[in-house]
């Protein structure tokens, strides 16, 4: 369909040229086979070295074109523009076809509106007309060449990759501008002399032209690249400062944004007992959150499309024409539209991390620099996965209760200090709802401590299972539990509490009756219930350790002393 519609918009454009250079064809006639061949090697010498600017390559032609335009007219100029475009294009390994034909299509209707431009100023073509005459008509001529390239562009972006330009394009457009307007007099130049000077004025002009396109390109193909190397070596740094894994992995992902254009970015880690490619993260115009949730949700296995192929051979691999072969089995459709991928293998010490992906809607999108770029970038990024996972692991041994899993009094010290702080700050509330289990030292006495043990580690995952995202759940210290309720009066944490209650009351634990006589431990099912002591800020308490003891007080005076099994508020106790 891209392709029908490629040769259909190249169609329709060379038939617009056509028809609007019918009637100046003998301008050709003018124009000897000397200058005709100066003129095209000018022309050939600036195109190709296109200097990359931001994100877009620009070149000197619009100064040419004014020249042969003001000269011999739009007949001579569109025609011998296309046909040193095409010759530059084809040098430059352009692909794929259809990017040949849009682009030829978007420089003949550029010339035909810049010509219209001109003339619907009053402007006159041939040599021998009056520079003041023609400064206005060029200075229009000139930036309406560059503004209908820029329009036309945005409409081809659309049309190709399915996106409108980024906020930088009209950074990109005065960049543009201001550089063909420092160039445009040397135009001016090349047809003031070339009624003395004849056909040899081209020829005169195309060493410095060419000399000052080479320059450019070269400078900005360097500042991109030291751009880019900044951007890795920024990111190097990042390792030492942050070491938060969700962190590290915004960091990844910001710091691929810049060095990277891109229509999508995955992030997949390897899971080292399974030998599958988990991913971990994908971020891109136009994916669902849906699509990218049950893309994460599935495994990619080892040599399954480029990324599981660059994490087989540990080698970087681009795809320049991605086929069916090139996917995955169940990548949502929007990923399955990237044409053009590349893959860097994560590698930290020999060891295999993951795999760094990337992906565009266009064939031939990267380039072999990207590629290069890409494995340095990606074993950066595994460095820094590694340190994250070596510091949530050390976090985890520090803060995490080991036989419930859940967060240990340590860390709940810590959280409780920092919330209060930011709640006192912002306005907000806090509470604290301290959990006791009910007569466990009856379940200890009667099937042994390794049937208590299981009876906490039930309730964590009932604690765990029942509580908002942003509620932090703690073991205190022996069969008592806390939960953190940031942003939440003591109202709204009370229907928690009270829901968590009753799910503790209906929910069957089954324990193994280590103290049985038999060798194999019986198992029995046995019911529990907890007392529950809630306090919150600013309700009941102006300091962390009053919020404390106003939910221990709250928890014994009205809840265990009357009846147990119950929610008390410190306000009712």
């Amino acid at each position: 369909m891209r392709r029908l519609g490629s040769w259909a918009l190249f169609l329709l454009a060379y038939a617009a040229a056509i028809g609007y250079t019918w009637g100046h064809l003998d301008a050709w006639r003018a124009v000897g086979a000397d200058a005709l061949l100066a003129f095209f090697l000018l022309y050939m010498l600036i195109s190709v070295f296109p200097i990359p600017f931001k994100n877009m390559t620009v070149t000197l032609t619009p100064v040419v074109s004014l020249a042969t335009f003001l000269l011999y007219g739009v007949a001579v100029e569109l025609w011998l523009t296309q046909m040193a475009i095409l010759v530059s294009m084809l040098l430059l390994r352009f692909r794929p076809l259809e990017r040949i034909l849009l682009n030829l299509a978007m420089y003949a209707v550029v010339s035909i509106t810049a010509a219209g431009a001109f003339f619907a100023c009053g402007g006159v073509i041939g040599s021998g007309q009056s520079l003041s005459r023609l400064a206005f008509p060029m200075a229009l001529y000139i930036g309406t060449y560059l503004l209908s390239n820029h329009l036309l562009l945005a409409l081809l972006m659309r049309f190709w990759r399915g996106t409108w330009p980024t906020r930088n394009t009209l950074r990109e457009f005065v960049g543009e501008m201001g550089l063909n307007a420092l160039a445009s007099p040397v135009g001016l130049l090349i047809y003031a002399l070339y009624e003395s000077l004849g056909p040899f004025t081209p020829v005169l002009f195309s060493v410095p032209l060419t000399a000052l396109s080479f320059v450019l390109r070269m400078y900005y193909q360097l500042k991109t690249l030291h751009q880019r190397l900044e951007q890795v070596n920024r990111l190097a740094k990042m390792f030492t400062s942050q070491l938060r894994w969700e962190k590290v992995i915004d960091e990844i992902f910001r710091t691929a944004r810049h060095l990277f254009a891109a229509d999508c970015y995955v992030l997949f880690v390897l899971d080292a007992e399974k030998q599958v490619l988990r991913p971990l993260r994908v971020e891109g115009d136009g994916l669902s959150q849906e699509e990218c949730q049950a893309f994460c949700a599935r495994t990619v296995r080892l040599g399954e499309g480029v990324s599981g192929a660059a994490a087989l051979e540990r080698r970087a691999l681009l795809v320049q024409r991605a086929g069916a072969a090139h996917h995955v089995e169940h990548e949502p459709a929007s990923l399955r539209a990237m044409r053009s991928i590349v893959a860097g293998p994560m590698i930290q010490n020999g060891k295999l991390v993951g795999v760094f992906t990337l992906g565009r809607r266009i064939t031939y999108g990267f380039t072999s620099h990207d590629k290069v770029l890409l494995e340095i970038f990606a074993n950066q990024a595994a460095l820094a996965l590694e340190n994250a996972r070596r510091y949530e692991h050390t976090l985890a041994q520090t803060y995490v209760d080991p036989l419930t899993g859940l967060y240990n009094y340590r860390f709940f010290e810590h959280q409780l200090f920092r919330l209060f702080e930011r709640a006192k700050e912002a306005g907000e509330p806090i509470s604290l709802l301290i959990i006791d289990l009910d007569h466990f030292k009856r379940v200890n006495d009667t099937y042994g401590h390794e049937a208590g043990n299981e009876v906490l580690q039930a309730v964590a995952r009932l604690l765990k299972e029942n509580v908002r995202p942003q509620d932090i759940v703690c073991r205190y210290g022996g069969e008592e539990f806390t939960i953190l309720f940031p942003k939440t009066d003591h109202h709204e944490a009370r229907i928690v509490g009270e829901r968590i209650r009753r799910k503790v009351e209906e929910t069957p634990i089954v324990v193994h009756a280590t103290l049985a006589e038999e060798a194999q431990p019986e198992t029995v099912e046995i019911r529990i219930t907890c007392s529950m002591g809630l306090a919150s800020f600013p309700a009941h308490a102006s300091d962390p350790l009053s919020l404390v003891r106003h939910a221990d007080r709250a928890l014994y005076i009205g809840g265990k002393k009357k009846g147990r099994n119950r929610l008390a508020v410190y306000d009712s106790a």
